[in-house]
């Protein structure tokens, strides 16, 4: 019977910064509790829609019963996978996306209010005078007196949920490297080879823990971006047979 379990763990801090982190890591496990595994497929979620939570549960069930339980499959919520605002992630702007705004506006002779720097912490004043700003735009073209493609660029930066922050990589690298260590000593798969599968951002990740714990990984399927060209569209050779592990 494939079977689902959740787990909450401890997991790595930031060395490079020496920030104690807030969060524990959490990851699914899915696996046929009436067969032995042969090897144990973790899947990386991106930063999009593939992040979301009812989708990877899909997708690891799916795979799992796909092999009819020789396959076992990991998804883990790596450290600051929640990236994006259908994830939890809050918009504000930091003090370059605030110097980009303020060049652009000087740029394009829009005075703001001299204190704009401190009140554009509050991220719901400085969308105020973004929705101001692009009424003016509106108007201006309306008249005549810029053209309808006109554009004023601006940066916005996103805060995952859980005081976590973007560390480019490496401690998500190793949540995923914990995950599969954790689960190995759990269920007493020692010798069973690890694969991991990312997609987009995910095949970074995916990489990285390659990268670091290359005797932990026995392989990477780097799925960030498909060639239409490739000839894993040809259907003669979509078959299980690409997939074995």
């Amino acid at each position: 019977m494939i079977t689902t379990k959740e787990y909450l763990i401890s997991s790595c801090d930031d060395f490079e910064l020496n920030i104690k982190r807030k969060s524990k890591l959490r990851f699914l496990y899915t696996y046929d509790d009436k067969v032995e595994p042969k090897a144990l497929l973790s899947i990386i979620a991106g930063l999009g829609e593939d992040a979301q939570k009812s989708y990877k549960e899909h997708l690891i069930s799916s795979i799992a019963k796909h092999f009819k339980g020789q396959v076992a499959v990991l998804s883990v919520d790596y450290f600051c996978i929640s990236l994006n605002p259908d994830q939890g992630a809050k918009p504000y702007l930091d003090e370059r996306d605030i110097d980009i705004f303020l060049e652009n506006c000087a740029r394009a002779k829009f005075r703001v209010a001299d204190d704009f720097r401190d009140k554009a912490k509050d991220f719901e004043y400085a969308n105020l005078i973004i929705n101001q700003i692009s009424d003016v735009l509106d108007s201006l073209k309306a008249r005549g007196e810029i053209a309808d493609h006109a554009r004023m660029s601006i940066s916005v930066s996103f805060a995952p949920p859980n005081g976590e922050y973007q560390n480019f990589g490496v401690m998500s690298a190793i949540d995923v490297i914990n995950a599969l260590l954790y689960v190995k000593k759990d269920f007493g798969l020692k010798d069973l080879p690890c694969v991991l599968v990312g997609s987009s951002h995910g095949a970074y990740i995916a990489n990285l823990a390659a990268k670091i714990a290359p005797w932990a990984i026995a392989g990477v399927i780097d799925n960030a971006a498909w060639n239409l060209k490739t000839e894993i569209f040809d259907k003669k050779l979509y078959t299980d047979a690409a997939f074995a592990l």
